[in-house]
């Protein structure tokens, strides 16, 4: 469908390799434009080497990289531009279809579709503003993925699973622009 290759294009798998160079992690990104691309702090901190990949193959090191320490979000620059990118949606609804797409477990691409249970105070999950909870399923390896309606826009960032009550967890997405204005610049060598 429509969606899918949207998000298909715009959707990165994100590798790093930890202070500890036997420590490898994995994860998700989206790009808003051209070089520039939304993911989590969790994913991409404390690492001195980031690298994403496209869903055909093309790697792109990241070389710059900016951290939000009231979400757990980053902004990622890289080393080229991506001609697809995913635009920010109007807010989420409770009852609302979503879809979370990423790369769970470093592997394939992927898309799964659930609904908006509810938006709830952040604060419970360490995080400022608010929080969707959702059905749609998300596996370690999606964290920093879009979550997005049935337009194709962006209404979260996908960060985690709440085992509690069995929902999945994503940022709002208008914490994204609050990002640009709470960053902390991180080198990828020199955080380690």
């Amino acid at each position: 469908s429509g969606i899918e290759e949207i998000a298909r294009k715009a959707t990165l798998r994100v590798r790093a390799v930890g202070c500890s160079t036997d420590t490898f992690g994995s994860g998700s990104a989206f790009t808003i434009g051209g070089d520039t691309l939304i993911s989590n702090r969790h994913v991409v901190e404390n690492t001195q080497m980031l690298q994403v990949s496209t869903w055909d193959g093309q790697d792109f090191d990241v070389k710059v990289g900016s951290v939000s320490y009231i979400n757990d979000l980053a902004i990622l620059r890289i080393d080229g531009s991506i001609e697809n990118s995913l635009e920010i949606g109007p807010a989420a609804v409770e009852g609302q279809a979503v879809f979370a797409v990423g790369y769970p477990k470093g592997g394939a691409w992927a898309l799964t579709s659930g609904e908006v249970y509810d938006i709830v105070e952040g604060k419970e999950y360490s995080e400022q503003g608010k929080v969707i909870r959702m059905t749609a399923d998300v596996q370690p390896g999606n964290s920093g993925g879009p979550l997005l309606d049935v337009n194709g826009m962006v209404v979260g960032v996908v960060f985690a699973q709440d085992t509690g009550s069995g929902l999945n967890l994503a940022i709002i997405a208008d914490q994204i622009e609050v990002l640009a204005d709470s960053t902390t610049t991180v080198g990828t060598k020199e955080s380690c």
